[in-house]
């Protein structure tokens, strides 16, 4: 008979006994819990243990897999310690941002004057079908014109049905613009009242069946001075004024009543113009000006109009109507509220197609190209300001004289001989020569001399 007092304790007596003694001490805190009101949580954080979290106040269920210690919540009244410490997690944004969010942009080139003018519209014409062919006029210069918006100072009238003059040139020419890549036609200039309102309601009506917007001309009555256009999710404003057209011809309007059908270039007017345009939801306004004396730089008058213009809130000033290149700067504009902001001025853009050769400045010109952004603070701010100089080429053969568009700094095309790729040169310096020290700067793309 084995002594009692050596009898040992089995292995499952030993289990029950530490079962029953953690059921206890599981319930006691329960009981402590309840009475302090503190949250529960019974998480696994082993395979064979069982913790308790003191002052945890996550969620009541466990998301987490078996065996899986969930993350520490922000807030705990217990400092994790060091070695289980988990890096912290940046949550993604769900909610869509708002469009003052997000940066948008767009690209947009500008051309100075075109004018199927003199030699150009003489050396156009097809005696044989007695019709104007321009097609090949403005084709070297396409490549140049792929931004996502593009305009032309267009100094004619488009009419079939009024005899082609100097000042009006056929339908087909808006047929050359479309192909050649611009969507809007700045179209008031010293003559586009001269076959009145007629005249007005053709180009309007050619344009627009090519695809382009016309600016700068209304129809009578018409008072949709401002219009918005959206381009890559900004809104933009695109307004023309001129004061080139005389005081004769301003008076005579005025009879009619048609002095709104080419908008002058009144300050008053075209503040409100701005006004109007922002209140509607411009984010960018851009303001075409016909303005100046051929061949003379900008005067006293035509500076106060542009400081006007910056001073009503206009992004920027592109300028032609003298029919050579200006220069470009920066004008502060001062707002009512006593802020300043920054408009980019171009004073003109030249001449981009003339049959006018008298010197060289006349057949000179530029492509203005910029980028408009609008920043996640909502401001709109103008970048990359670049220039192409332009040159229009004129070559004869089989006893005629073409005119060609181009851009002069390229690789001179087939054709063209030494003389005419030195007038060429001459006239990239002659616009060089103007935008020295402006905030514009030369666009190259391998040109390759020969």
């Amino acid at each position: 008979m084995k002594d009692p007092g050596n009898r040992k304790v089995s292995l499952g007596t030993r289990v029950m006994l530490v079962v029953t003694l953690l059921v206890l001490i599981g319930s006691v805190m329960i009981l402590i819990r309840f009475s302090s009101n503190r949250s529960i949580d019974l998480t696994g954080a082993g395979m064979n243990a069982l913790k308790l979290e003191e002052g945890y106040n996550g969620p009541d269920e466990v998301t987490g897999e078996p065996g899986h210690t969930p993350e520490p919540v922000q807030g705990n009244t217990k400092p994790a310690e060091p070695e289980k410490t988990l890096p912290a997690v940046n949550v993604p944004q769900t909610a869509a941002p708002g469009p003052a969010e997000t940066e948008r942009s767009f690209s947009m080139t500008v051309a100075g004057t075109v004018a199927m003018d003199g030699e150009v519209r003489k050396n156009s014409y097809l005696s044989d079908s007695r019709t104007y062919d321009f097609t090949d006029v403005m084709s070297l210069l396409k490549s140049e014109i792929r931004s996502d918006l593009n305009a032309v100072f267009l100094e004619n009238i488009i009419s079939d049905d009024d005899k082609v003059s100097d000042t009006v040139t056929p339908s087909s020419v808006a047929r050359v613009l479309r192909d050649t890549g611009f969507q809007i036609a700045a179209c008031g200039f010293a003559n586009a009242w001269a076959r009145e309102s007629s005249g007005i309601s053709s180009t309007r009506t050619n344009l627009r069946e090519n695809g382009i917007s016309p600016a700068g001309i209304f129809e009578p009555d018409t008072r949709e001075r401002v219009s918005i256009t959206e381009i890559n999710g900004i809104r933009v404003s695109v307004l023309m004024y001129t004061d080139s057209v005389s005081a004769a011809t301003r008076k005579k309007m005025d009879k009619k009543g048609e002095s709104d059908t080419v908008p002058a270039a009144d300050s008053v007017q075209i503040a409100e113009d701005i006004a109007e345009a922002r209140n509607r939801g411009a984010e960018a306004v851009v303001v075409l000006m016909n303005w100046g004396k051929v061949g003379k730089t900008p005067d006293k008058a035509q500076k106060a109009l542009a400081q006007s213009i910056a001073d009503a809130g206009a992004d920027l000033i592109i300028g032609a109507g003298s029919r050579v290149p200006q220069a470009a700067e920066y004008l502060t504009g001062r707002r009512p509220d006593g802020s300043e902001t920054k408009t980019l001025c171009i004073w003109s853009l030249g001449t981009v197609l003339s049959g006018e050769r008298s010197n060289i400045r006349r057949i000179s010109g530029y492509l203005l190209h910029f980028r408009i952004r609008l920043t996640r603070d909502g401001k709109t701010e103008v970048e990359q300001p670049e220039y192409t100089p332009l040159y229009t080429w004129r070559y004869r053969q089989d006893g005629q004289y073409y005119y060609r568009c181009l851009a002069a700094n390229r690789t001179p095309p087939d054709g063209m001989d030494n003389e005419q790729i030195k007038s060429m040169d001459k006239a990239a310096e002659a616009t060089r020569s103007v935008l020295a020290g402006s905030p514009l700067t030369e666009r190259q793309e391998g040109r390759q001399l020969p």
